[in-house]
């Protein structure tokens, strides 16, 4: 039985116009399968063997099989009730998106039961202006001012995980826990040092060459706040333990 968000993401169609190599194509499909989207769109293709795609698209050579082949992109563009142009260039004339709030319009369109559609073009020239002209909006990749151009299959995917992790119940990356506040290790370190030379571990003469290599190991394993406080609560017990013996 499918989910409501997957027939949400079976009305969202990727476009590629004028796609120069089948190799291409096959990293689009790839892509596009990796994030649950199903709806494959060619337009005007230069270069288009499904043999040869298949190659590159690994387990999606299904999505390759049902992708639909329009002779001209304004046929594909009509049957779009919302368009979002995928453009290298900031155009301050346009709507302007970044992937994510690109994917929020896209998603809200589908699920008011619309047809949405991201449009790619050529990998060397990009949409003619006129396809610009007939989007609702532009979505910018944010990249290296020095190197903007990026590979299709890549741009694809961009776009495409931002739909998928808009999705409710999508996996969202767990938050990052707080690392161990430098205090607290130098804290630590002080305190340990003198629990240590209490106990004999040290050598009173060299008590820093092996502590030091303690304090690395632990630098290494990346302690968060919560291992950081644990840790001082068993260096403050085991001075209370030593200091009753």
């Amino acid at each position: 039985m499918k989910t409501a968000h997957m027939g949400c993401t079976e009305r969202i169609t990727f476009i590629l116009h004028h796609t120069r190599t089948a190799e291409n194509v096959g990293g689009a499909a790839r892509a596009l399968a990796n994030m649950g989207m199903s709806r494959l769109v060619l337009a005007e293709p230069a270069a288009w063997d499904r043999v040869q795609a298949s190659r590159i698209a690994a387990e999606a050579r299904e999505l390759l099989e049902e992708a639909k082949v329009c002779e001209r992109l304004e046929q594909a563009i009509d049957e779009a009730t919302l368009v979002i142009a995928t453009s290298a260039r900031n155009r301050p004339s346009y709507p302007s998106l970044t992937p994510e709030t690109a994917a929020a319009r896209i998603l809200e369109e589908a699920r008011r039961g619309g047809a949405p559609a991201l449009i790619f073009g050529d990998e060397r020239s990009g949409l003619p202006r006129w396809a610009i002209d007939r989007a609702h909006g532009i979505s910018t990749i944010p990249t290296h001012a020095d190197f903007s151009s990026l590979n299709l299959a890549q741009a694809v995917l961009v776009h495409a995980y931002e739909i998928q992790r808009a999705l409710p119940g999508s996996r969202k990356p767990e938050p990052a826990s707080k690392a161990m506040p430098p205090e607290d290790l130098a804290r630590l370190r002080k305190l340990t040092r003198a629990l240590l030379l209490e106990a004999g571990y040290l050598n009173p003469d060299q008590p820093d060459r092996i502590l030091g290599e303690l304090e690395r190991l632990l630098v290494r394993a990346g302690p968060t706040e919560r291992d950081g406080q644990l840790l001082l609560a068993l260096v403050r017990q085991l001075e209370w333990a030593v200091a009753k013996r």
